[in-house]
């Protein structure tokens, strides 16, 4: 058993770590949103997305790849299953991870307009969340504001530029 995840992850690792550059070309991954083992991709995606070793704009990519896959395959429940890890993926996503949004939002494009009416609205729901994560700023974490209006005149206190700092003799 152990063995057999061991393999597996290998696989997914392996399908998540090979991008092509090329725009709007389907990158589905090994394991497509039809499979019975799709659960497992997109667990161990998630996963990785948490992590600094995987680009969210890629997976996004890959997803947008399923979605046209799943599509030409005439299988709605897989599109709709892919669709809906696409907009977890991409609300991860910020604009440091253009690459693969761009790729993502290619791929959705092209399929949008040839898929029937009632799929047009969850891929464009899709399309939507991607470029929404396109525009996403990236959190840096806290920036201290040393512009603080609590600032006493010599710079010191709350917000100052300078630290409290307690000088024993004054």
């Amino acid at each position: 058993m152990r063995k057999l995840i061991f393999a597996v992850s290998l696989i997914l690792l392996a399908s998540t770590a090979s991008a092509q550059s090329n725009q709007g070309e389907l990158e589905p991954g090994l394991i497509k949103a039809d499979s019975p083992i799709y659960g497992l991709d997109v667990a161990f995606d998630r996963g990785l997305a948490m992590t600094p070793f995987s680009d969210p704009g890629e997976v996004a990519a890959e997803r947008a790849s399923e979605i046209a896959v799943a599509e030409e395959r005439n299988n709605t429940e897989a599109r709709e299953q892919a669709e809906q890890n696409l907009n977890e993926i991409a609300e991860r996503a910020t604009s440091d991870h253009s690459l693969g949004l761009q790729k993502a939002a290619a791929v959705l494009e092209a399929v949008n307009g040839s898929v029937p009416e009632q799929a047009q609205q969850g891929i464009s729901q899709a399309l939507d969340q991607v470029r929404q994560a396109q525009n996403r700023t990236p959190d840096r974490g806290m920036i201290p504001d040393f512009g603080s209006s609590n600032r006493t005149e010599n710079g010191t206190g709350p917000g100052g530029g300078r630290p409290d700092l307690d000088v024993p003799g004054r």
